[in-house]
Order: C-alpha cells, then structure tokens, then sequence
C-alpha cells in the first residue's frame, strides 16, 4: 500500500467508502414491504437470509410496541427505512425500527388499512373505509385524500398513477393534479363482487390482479354465474378495461371467495419462461395461470354438483375441477366419515345437530333440509400464501371445519303475529324464551358460538299433524336443549350480550324480539328448561299445533312469507369444531410439477372437557418466506409463532406470544441485523379469548 501513489490510495479509500455505504443503503433499503405483503408481486418473501436454520435457536424478542388499543389487526405493516408503520382501528402508527418506540400517530375519521399500506417516494398510502389518504412519512402529517369509496387494500403506484381497490369498485388517479383518470365498476348483472383481500400488479405490462368474493347470496338467486364474482379479475392498469376473468365457482351461493392477494410470478416451465399468477380459494383449489392471457398452466375439467332434490333451475351445476395443482383443502363434508370421533358422547351431540343435512356436495339452502360442508373459512383464508425465494414451493396455510346452512321462514310484518302468540298461554310459558314472541327464533354468529333456535314461521308446510302432535318427536327435537349442561344461566348471561339482533331498530329487522324477552330469558336457572321441556305434554302439543297453522295461515294469506338464509359453525361441548383434528394445516405445493410436496398440521388446539391437547387448529394469521428456505407462521388461537424448513416442513423454532398473530409476519434489515415482525392482537373468532395490543420483533441475539 505504501507503494501506490497517494492520489490512488486516495481513490481507493473512496471506493470502498462509496462500497460501505452502497452495502449499508441496500442493506436498509425498502426492495421489500415498502407495500404490505412485501412487494407490488404479493410474494410474501424476502430474500434476507441473516437468520437461518443453522442460527435460528438464537432468534430472540428483541423490542416490543403497544398501541394502547386492544384490537383485532390484520394490518402487515411495511417498512419505510426508518419506520415500521401499522394501523389500529383508526390510527396510523409509526414506530422506531431500531427499538419500537412510537414516532408519530395521527387518527383517521374512519377505519384504515384493513389489508395493509403502501409507501411510495416519501409518503404513505392509506387505505380507509372513507377513501384513501396520503400522508407524509416522516411526520404524519396528510397531505390529501382520494375518493370516498371504502377501501380495504394496500394501492398501487406507478408512472404518478395511483390505483385504488375499493369494495366493490377499482379506480385510478393521477398524482400530479389529483384528477380520477378512470373507474371500472365490479358490479355485473346486478351482482356486486367485493374487494377485500387482495391486488398485485405487474408493472412490466401495466396490470392489476384482483381476487374477488362470492356474489353474497346465500339463497336461491337468479345470479346467473355470479357477475365477476369468486374470480380472479386481470385490469387494464392504463385505461380500466377488463382483460380477462377467470372464476373458480359459477353461481356462488356458499361464501367460497377466492382469497388473499394474487401472487406474482416468473417461472420456466418445459424451458420456456411463462408470466404466472397464483390464487387460492377458500375450496382448496389453486389457480395457477397464464397472467397475460388467464388459461391455466395445467389442463383443468368441470363437473357437477350433487343432484339436490328440489333444484333450483337458477344455479350451474358445472363447477371447476382442478387437479393440479393438487387441491389442499375440498368442501366436501361426509356425515358418515367426518364427524368427530373424539368421545361417543361428542359425536352424539355433533349428529344431533346435523340430523336434518342431507349429504351432498355444494347443495344449495333449502327450506327442506340443512346443508353441511367445509370451506366457509377455508381452504385458504385472507392472509392468501407465500412463494419461495427460488419461486418453486407455494406455502399456504388453510382451514377444515365444518358448517351448517340453513334457510328459515320468517313473517315480513311481524305486528299480527305478536298478537297471536301474546293471546297464546302455552306458547309465550313454554316457547317464547327460545323461540320469541315474533316465533322467528335466533342464532349467534361464528364469532360468539352455535346456538340456534329455529324458526317456527312455516312449521306446519314443514312438518305433518301427526308430527307436531308427537310428543317422542318433540322431546328428539328438544335432547339437547332440555340438558343442563348445555343451557344454564351463566351461559345465557354470556352469549346474550353476542346474540345477534339484526336491526337496532325493535319494530323491523331479524331477530329483533330478542329484545323484547330478554329479562326473561335471563331468569331462566338451569333446572327450568329441563322443567319446561319434560312437562310439555299431548294437549300442550295439540294446542301449539293448531296455533302454528293459524300463524301460518295468516302469513301466508297476507303474502308476508319470506326467507332467509345464514351460517354457523358446527362446534361439539368443547365449543371445538365438530369434525375430526386436525382443523388446520400448512401446504408446500411444487410450481414446477404441481404435486404435493407436503402437508403437516398446524399449531394445536385444547379441549377443555377431556384435557388433551390436539394437532391442527383454526388459524387466521399468515405465512412469510425468507431467503434462507426457512418460512414464519403464525395465527393459530394456541398464540404461537412458528418458524419451519420450506423443503420438508420440519418444525425449527417456536414461541409464545401474548396473543395469535392477527397478520402475515414481514421482515426488514437495518443497521446489520435482520429482524421478524409479527402482529400478535388476538384472533376474532370462536375460542380465542386472549386480546392484545402487541407488535413484537426478533432478531439473533448479539446481533
């Protein structure tokens, strides 16, 4: 060195400066969750690879942020730079990367950022179910707004050109004069497909991918196919024209939406480079296609659902098969194999329940029968799945548990048949605490529980005299409800602030008489409905089923007979879900072959009555790839976060958190070291009660 003239040793010196500080800028740059899910792709990848399998036992908690608003969040928050930026309920977070302390907040005038953010050339774009705001990243501070349409999802930017999802519309706004360049509605053939999970773009041929929700019907409608619903949806990102659509359920009447944000990819097959996009479904099914022309990369075929004994002419019996990719999850639920066969007297209490489905595969509601299948929840959920680094393995985490669908009768005015049951003894002390005075029952949602009091508005086109009139047949229908194990004052007392009501409004709406005899019901100790139950006899049989054909008739003659359909989850005593562990898995599929590479249980569930622990659970949180072929998963209601081999999905690392992780983990380097974000706010859904307000980050200790 002392041999180089000074003027090279000085340019020496300032190239490698100059490579110190390209390393440490690319070190700290925003490639990656500068938009929630990682990038414009939605990989859901990193390519950081400081922590890995070899060094993962020293990944440590290294700081940990509240918001002081215990919330459920499914933000992913992005990375700035400088700043770790998330959402709780109505406001907008920016946390120190370095030690979670808050930089800034600043409140919205409505919910924000549902799916996640995007931050773009100095500034955030915040997504709110008042229209989209920018706001600047270093003080907070918002700029304008966008729109008023409710918006969900994480926007895309390119060329100045602004492109927003909102619930049932996607538009897109030029930055430099804040002019709307176009709108293109997502309502086709009076159905509205909704935006609520998610929207990529590839940049290289200007185009926005959306995925799409069921039609929102859950009864017999003239939908036709269903619009732009349950679809993946390819969008002219310069002009808003529809290039192609491609939808996974015609005629979607079960909720079964394509789900989390499409993913994005390049991928060489039969030595040909071929532009990708991947979809999930809550059906188990993976849309893999061509993204500039929207045919699949393998072969697919259709075939038919189940022949339901009263079919309505309205609905496509064709439905998508896809073989490969091969399906993780499937709707299918067979009352004779599926059923939980944890304890007889759980799989007693789970037929029961069911004893009025009919078997079947994607039947529709009926007045006539009960339907029961998987999928409601997954399949794949909203936090959709995460592409290898290499972009050869799909992880997808995904749910099997089974519901039930009903359709009801109620009465459209309800004021004379109030009347009728007020002048009815027998009724308003035997039925009403169940059932109401407006005799249109009640249930709870899938975030309270499974109870359910039918409708006995159109009981008797339902059921023959001579059933109505049997007492054997009443007490079967009754077995459960008349079990103080199952109905007893504590348990009212929780679930009747849940209850679902409908309307605030006690003169219209659903359920709306719950209101009216909820002191009532209250009152009720755990010997009474056993009482109640075990003294209804012949005559009370007699005098109630001339009371429901009176009821009947005059609804009927007054053309105020109406329906209504809804779902529950099927859950045993445990309040656990009524088919057989596991209830929730994680997936590796190959993109090159389409098989299986392997599929393993996810976290664990408790069971309350036999004290066991069981594989496999419910689970809302997410997936994150990392470039040293480990992946993170977390939201399953055991609290824990996972960390796994992408290859043989070989569990390597786990921890508890305060909570389950509400939203996919992300990732970000600064200053050297490598750190793992998660999101641990709780779940929303049925048997996780822990709540938080917690974003919690690792990193290798002595890092």
């Amino acid at each position: 060195m002392k041999n180089i003239p000074y003027k090279c040793r000085l340019l020496i010196f300032f190239i490698i400066l100059l490579s110190s500080f390209l390393a440490y800028a690319a070190e700290d740059s925003v490639d990656f969750w500068y938009r929630s899910n990682a990038d414009n792709e939605s990989t859901k990848s990193s390519p950081y690879d400081q922590i890995n399998k070899n060094n993962i036992s020293n990944l440590k908690l290294d700081w940990k942020f509240n918001s002081g608003i215990r919330s459920y969040v499914e933000t992913n928050p992005v990375f700035t730079g400088d700043s770790i930026v998330t959402a709780f309920n109505k406001t907008l977070f920016s946390i120190d990367p370095l030690n979670g302390k808050k930089k800034w907040s600043v409140e919205f005038d409505a919910d924000i950022a549902k799916r996640g953010l995007t931050y773009f050339n100095k500034n955030l774009y915040v997504p709110t179910e008042a229209g989209l705001y920018e706001v600047n990243a270093i003080s907070g501070i918002k700029i304008r707004k966008f729109g008023n349409g409710t918006s969900y999802l994480p926007p895309v930017i390119f060329d100045d050109i602004l492109v927003i999802g909102n619930f049932t519309s996607i538009e897109a706004w030029n930055l430099r004069d804040n002019k709307k360049i176009w709108e293109r509605s997502l309502i086709k053939d009076e159905v509205a497909a909704r935006l609520w999970s998610g929207l990529s773009f590839d940049e290289k041929n200007k185009i926005v991918y959306v995925v799409t929700s069921n039609s929102g019907y859950l009864e017999d409608a003239n939908i036709k196919d269903g619009g732009y619903s349950s679809s993946v949806l390819a969008i002219n990102a310069l002009n808003g024209s529809i290039i192609w659509q491609f939808q996974d359920i015609k005629h979607d009447i079960w909720d079964l939406d394509v789900v989390g944000p499409p993913i994005l990819l390049d991928i060489e097959l039969n030595k040909k480079i071929v532009p990708s996009i991947i979809a999930l479904t809550k059906s188990g099914k993976t849309l893999y296609l061509n993204r500039l022309s929207g045919k699949p990369i393998f072969p697919i075929s259709f075939t038919k659902t189940t022949e339901p004994e009263f079919e309505n002419k309205n609905i496509s019996r064709k439905q998508l098969k896809i073989l490969k990719p091969e399906p993780f999850a499937d709707t299918f639920f067979n009352i004779q194999k599926d059923v939980t066969k944890i304890s007889d007297d759980k799989k007693n209490y789970v037929l029961y329940k069911l004893r009025n489905v009919r078997n079947g595969e994607l039947l529709p509601t009926s007045i006539k029968y009960d339907v029961a299948m998987f999928g409601l929840h997954g399949g794949a959920e909203w936090p959709g799945g995460a592409l290898s680094r290499d972009k050869k393995i799909l992880i997808i985490p995904s749910n099997k548990y089974p519901w039930i669908l009903r359709k009801n009768y109620f009465d459209k005015n309800e004021n004379e048949i109030l009347n009728l049951s007020k002048r009815n003894q027998i009724y308003m002390n035997k039925c009403i605490y169940c059932h109401g005075a407006d005799l249109r029952g009640a249930h709870l949602s899938e975030t309270q529980g499974d109870y359910y009091f039918p409708s006995l508005i159109g009981i008797s086109h339902k059921r023959s005299n001579d059933y109505l009139n049997s007492v054997e047949e009443f007490k079967k229908n009754h077995l459960y409800i008349s079990d103080a194990k199952t109905i007893d004052t504590k348990q009212f007392k929780k679930i009747l602030s849940k209850v679902n009501y409908g309307s605030s409004k006690l003169e219209s709406g659903p359920y709306n008489n719950f209101i009216r005899w909820i002191d009532k019901l209250r009152r009720i100790n755990k010997n009474d409905s056993k009482k109640i139950i075990s003294n209804v006899g012949q005559e009370d049989l007699s005098n109630l089923s001339k009371f429901f054909t009176n009821v009947d008739q005059e609804v009927w003659r007054n053309q105020n007979n109406a329906t209504e359909a809804f779902w529950q989850l099927v859950l045993d005593q445990s309040r656990l879900p009524g088919s057989q562990p596991p209830w929730g898995f994680l997936t590796a599929i190959s993109l090159d072959d389409g098989k299986i590479l392997w599929k393993q249980p996810f976290g664990y569930a408790y069971d309350s009555i036999n004290k066991k622990y069981y594989d496999g659970d419910m689970n809302f949180g997410g997936v994150m790839t990392l470039g040293s072929d480990i992946f993170f998963a977390n939201g399953t209601r055991d609290s824990n976060v996972y960390a796994y081999d992408i290859h043989n999905g070989k569990k390597i690392w786990e921890e508890k958190m305060p909570a389950a992780g509400s939203a996919p983990p992300m990732t970000y380097m600064y200053k050297g070291c490598q750190y793992i974000v998660f999101t641990a706010t709780g779940n929303r859904y049925i048997g996780d009660n822990k709540k938080s307000d917690s974003i919690l980050s690792y990193k290798l200790k002595g890092c």
